[in-house]
């Protein structure tokens, strides 16, 4: 969060800016997905399916910068909500450099620079999900090497790019939110916990490694908990005050012993149902007799020990 907010203060007056022709946007909707946002008009939208769509984004002309887009992915939360643009990195998550609440929702910030053919591609993508899906919006500054230009030109001003970014970002709004509800009891939290975990880990929707997850707890960041399990296995976490999520207790160190911690959630355990003793397996009256729960049985010819 705390490069986040200095990204953010750096331009904030380019922001302040750029949000004057707010009134003047486009509106992009996703009926699938039920979110939207805004984007500058002169932009163009190309390629827009439910699970995918890119905005080509007016840019900086007269300098190294030959183009600025915007892609889309939207997906059901049952993975890591992280950009598409991550996958080819390992592990999950390696390249998340900050998180924190844009607007009305929680991003999860991350950040690459990738160079082919003399062409440069910086990206920078926010993706926030909740209960259900996954929303990423991933942008891309495509340039050039100012020294490759017979007549060198300026290198783009990176901060107004990403100033437009924030902004656009700033507009997204789920139009059904939907977070996770947890089991609330009525005796809550005595005091203040806090856990601190390991690495980055995923934030599931239940206490389960099944259950998909609905953020990333950052490494070295401090979460209040607000619940755990009753084997206290796992903890349930308020990622921001209006999301939270469980990990596992492995995955970090709580503040304090968690047992005056409220219980929000009980991992059934198996019940085990006893075979029947098999009084059959005894052939004469005398060794019947030997076991309480069995009977000999006259009336069956010869006679059989049955269950009584």
């Amino acid at each position: 969060m705390k490069n986040l907010l200095k990204t953010l203060a750096n331009i904030t007056s380019v922001s302040m800016l750029v949000a004057c022709s707010l009134p003047s946007w486009l509106t992009y909707t996703n009926a699938t997905y039920q979110f939207q946002l805004k984007y500058p008009s002169g932009s163009s939208l190309v390629n827009d399916t439910p699970n995918a769509a890119r905005i080509h984004l007016p840019f900086q002309s007269g300098t190294n910068l030959v183009e600025s887009y915007m892609d889309i992915a939207s997906r059901g939360a049952d993975m890591p909500c992280l950009s598409p643009y991550s996958d080819a990195y390992y592990p999950p998550g390696s390249l998340v450099t900050d998180e924190g609440i844009i607007g009305e929702a929680y991003f999860v910030v991350e950040r690459a620079s990738e160079g082919t053919m003399g062409s440069i591609y910086e990206w920078v993508a926010y993706s926030t999900a909740n209960a259900t899906d996954c929303v990423s919006l991933t942008f891309v500054l495509h340039s050039h090497n100012p020294d490759a230009y017979p007549t060198p030109v300026p290198a783009y001003n990176k901060d107004v790019e990403e100033a437009l970014f924030l902004s656009i970002v700033d507009t997204f709004t789920w139009l059904n939110p939907v977070l996770p509800a947890p089991v609330i009891t009525d005796t809550p939290t005595p005091a203040a916990f806090y856990f601190i975990p390991k690495f980055n880990a995923y934030c599931l929707s239940d206490p389960n490694m099944g259950s998909h997850s609905i953020s990333l707890a950052m490494r070295g960041q401090s979460y209040p908990i607000d619940g755990r399990n009753i084997e206290t296995t796992w903890l349930y976490l308020m990622i921001t005050p209006q999301v939270g999520c469980w990990v596992p207790l492995e995955d970090g160190t709580p503040s304090a012993n968690t047992a005056p911690v409220r219980v929000l959630a009980t991992i059934p355990t198996p019940t085990f149902t006893p075979v029947p003793f098999d009084c059959g397996q005894f052939k004469d009256p005398q060794s019947c007799s030997q076991h309480p729960e069995c009977t000999w049985n006259r009336q069956v010819i010869p006679g059989v020990c049955q269950n009584q």
